[in-house]
């Protein structure tokens, strides 16, 4: 089984008690999320190696760092989905990912429901609300 199938959003433990893991969450979490987030640059204001951040990370959060980003961007995407009137593609990009299938999948993965689903799931609450 894949890993993607098992990043949930919200589902795995998002606080630390190591600083180092604090502040790299911090420091991901103001990402731009549409562009790569750059773990040299994470390590260097830490001040440790690569392989000692993502065994840190693993150890304290029990999801890689790139899950965990992952994470960051299909919690990110359902938010736009629920909230504007993006069309999935656009939702996607601003999120970080390239391809739409593989978006589709992973969001479908993380989240129960396609991005379509979630986007009329969103319309119908407002509409009853309204």
């Amino acid at each position: 089984m894949h890993d993607r199938a098992r990043i949930r959003p919200g589902a795995g433990p998002r606080t630390s008690t190591d600083p180092r893991v604090r502040l790299a969450i911090e420091m991901m979490s103001k990402e731009d999320l549409s562009r790569p987030i750059r773990v040299d640059k994470i390590v260097a204001r830490l001040n440790i190696s690569v392989s000692r951040f993502r065994h840190l990370f693993k150890k304290e959060l029990g999801l890689s760092p790139g899950q965990f980003v992952k994470s960051l961007r299909l919690e990110r995407a359902k938010q736009l989905l629920e909230d504007s009137f993006l069309e999935v593609k656009e939702v996607a990009s601003q999120v970080g990912f390239t391809d739409i299938s593989h978006f589709a999948r992973d969001y479908k993965a993380a989240h129960d429901e396609t991005p379509s689903q979630t986007r009329l799931r969103a319309k119908n609450f407002v509409s009853v609300r309204g």
